[in-house]
């Protein structure tokens, strides 16, 4: 018979081989975890993507008054049923209007829709009615319900689709200051630079993907970097000379990218400079150095080197609309201009150096209120 002092370390090896056995499979499987997604029956488990259409529920209330307002709100019902919502027809409370609302519970939606049948028949819902041979459009608004809740699909909205703390939190990302100098660089390095905020991941169009790879052949850098102005402005400025702009686009799950897309796709992208709005359009007030008289040196070169000294001269920032300027047949990046010696404004001497030319120039505000001069076509 062994010693007991010599069985001791054969039970402890013995359990430390079984706890090793049970805890290696434990590990491997979190890290299995961690490193893959997981299906089930076509939706992945929380943490990664999903359909935010699959957890969507529309619910439909109509508001009668009267009998005659009943039948047609039984009709109506019937329509509805269709498309697979819950419909429930009350009588409407004092003072109570049509409206879209929407309740989240974790990734859960709840989107509610209350409808009034109106005289004729139609239903009203806010900003939008249909008549009994519209079931098609009407089933079409069901879906992008489902698909984006309350507000719809962004496409065709004002402010692109974004509530007003959406855009005001987008806006307030872009008005942040650019310190960055990106002059010379690919628009890659560019946008790298930038650092426009992490909270909006960027995507770029396929047609806006196949216009950078285009430009990235013929070896484009940017040319125009303005100073002191705001991130959304730069950015603007730098993606008109590839042909591009950008946008804010709400998804379905309802988070917020910054689209770039292609200005030959599209028109409907930020700004390049903000119009003066009727209760700051005062334009001496906002870009004084621009319209007090001084004395204008003789100066004669290339149409943008001249800009450039301007802008040296009156600290105000001047951006070509590059894309416009193409598309209106302007002749500007080998132009020469000369500017003749006198007691002038700057102002007056841009409208001598852009107006024989088609050009004009006008005063426009980035999105911390900075004045901008905006050279583009006088024509189209």
């Amino acid at each position: 018979m062994k010693p007991v002092c010599y069985l001791i370390p054969c039970l402890m090896l013995l359990v430390a081989d079984v706890a090793v056995a049970q805890l290696r499979p434990t590990r491997i499987a979190q890290d299995f975890r961690q490193s893959r997604s997981y299906e089930f029956r076509g939706t992945k488990v929380p943490g990664g993507d999903y359909n935010p259409a699959e957890l969507t529920t529309i619910t439909i209330e109509l508001l009668t008054s009267g009998i005659t307002g009943g039948i047609q709100a039984q009709q109506w019902a019937q329509r509805l049923e269709r498309f697979g919502h819950s419909v429930r027809i009350r009588q409407a409370l004092s003072g109570e209007k049509v409206s879209v609302e929407e309740k989240n519970r974790g990734r859960l939606r709840y989107v509610t829709v209350v409808g009034q049948i109106d005289r004729q028949g139609e239903l009203i819902f806010p900003e939008r009615s249909f008549n009994g041979s519209e079931i098609a459009e009407l089933g079409e608004w069901l879906n992008e319900l489902k698909t984006y809740g309350a507000q719809g699909a962004p496409d065709g909205q004002a402010a692109w689709g974004l509530n007003q703390i959406q855009f005001k939190d987008f806006y307030n990302a872009m008005s942040e200051p650019n310190e960055a100098d990106l002059a010379g660089l690919s628009l890659e390095q560019a946008l790298r630079k930038l650092t426009i905020s992490s909270d909006y991941s960027q995507r770029f169009t396929t047609a806006a993907k196949e216009l950078v790879d285009s430009a990235n052949e013929a070896n484009r850098t940017v040319t125009q970097s303005p100073f002191g102005l705001t991130k959304g402005t730069t950015l603007a400025a730098v993606l008109n000379e590839f042909a591009l702009g950008f946008r804010p686009l709400r998804t379905p799950d309802g988070s917020i990218e910054l689209v770039i897309e292609s200005l030959a796709e599209t028109s409907d992208v930020w700004p390049l400079g903000w119009d003066l709005d009727d209760e700051n359009n005062d334009r001496v007030k906002l870009a004084p150095e621009l319209f007090e008289l001084t004395n204008v040196a003789y100066r004669e070169g290339q149409f943008r080197d001249v800009l450039h000294a301007i802008e040296a001269e009156t600290g105000i920032p001047i951006l070509l609309n590059h894309h416009r300027l193409t598309q209106g047949g302007v002749e500007y990046k080998d132009l020469k201009v000369k500017v003749e010696p006198r007691k002038t404004s700057w102002s007056i001497t841009l409208r001598r150096l852009t107006l024989p030319h088609f050009m004009k120039r006008e005063i426009k505000r980035d999105e911390a209120g900075h004045s901008v001069v905006v050279i583009s076509p006088s024509r189209g």
